[in-house]
């Protein structure tokens, strides 16, 4: 199933479950609110397993796993449960084995509520490299939050597809983003808050797109 969001008249986005993505920005600039906004869209996929790792403990409200808004609370994997949430604040054993699962079933999207504490430039658990590595061709979709671009593991901004960069204020960090980025706008001056450059890899030069005010419609 593809899922899309229009840009621009020039380009549109495409987004489809087993792509890896990134969201790159300061707390608080939006990457948590757009990112959650596209797991709603692609929630509406009865088929589709969302696996969020949510190491900062946000999510509060837990249910049965049928719906993000009432997503099982678990610690280990369980592959009949549609949402489900992993709370930790450290890598553990447990996420290795969940994402071998994950690989072998295949047609899902594990997502990172925040990358930092579990993995950055100088380490970065085999689980992770597993999964960036391997998961598009599993049907796995991988995607990354952060706040600084620096800190971005090699093999995550080698293998994502799409980036969301949002406000990042230190003109230092915004150069690293030239690592994965070629278009010297995104490192010209901070955006305003909730602002966002949407790139796709492949693409001559990155869209900046208006803050969202309600779920992302895609089709």
């Amino acid at each position: 199933m593809e899922r899309r969001e229009s840009t621009d008249k020039q380009q549109q986005l495409t987004l489809r479950y087993n792509q890896r993505l990134l969201f790159i920005g300061k707390t608080r600039s939006g990457k948590s609110f757009l990112s959650r906004a596209l797991m709603q869209n692609f929630a509406r996929d009865k088929d589709l397993q969302i696996i969020i790792i949510d190491p900062k403990h946000e999510w509060k409200k837990f249910g049965k796993g049928d719906s993000l808004s009432s997503p099982r609370l678990v610690t280990k994997y369980m592959e009949k449960v549609r949402i489900q949430i992993f709370q930790t604040f450290t890598w553990i054993p447990a996420l290795d084995e969940m994402i071998d699962k994950i690989l072998l079933r295949g047609k899902a999207i594990v997502i990172f509520d925040e990358l930092g504490g579990l993995a950055d430039a100088n380490k970065v658990p085999d689980g992770i490299m597993r999964l960036w590595s391997q998961g598009g061709g599993k049907g796995v979709g991988a995607w990354a939050l952060i706040q600084r671009p620096k800190r971005v593991p090699l093999i995550i901004k080698e293998q994502s597809e799409v980036f969301f960069m949002f406000r990042i204020i230190s003109l230092e960090q915004r150069k690293a983003i030239q690592d994965f980025i070629s278009d010297i706008r995104v490192i010209e001056q901070a955006l305003p808050k909730f602002y966002f450059w949407v790139y796709e890899e492949g693409w001559d030069k990155a869209i900046l797109a208006r803050p969202i005010k309600q779920s992302v419609k895609l089709s």
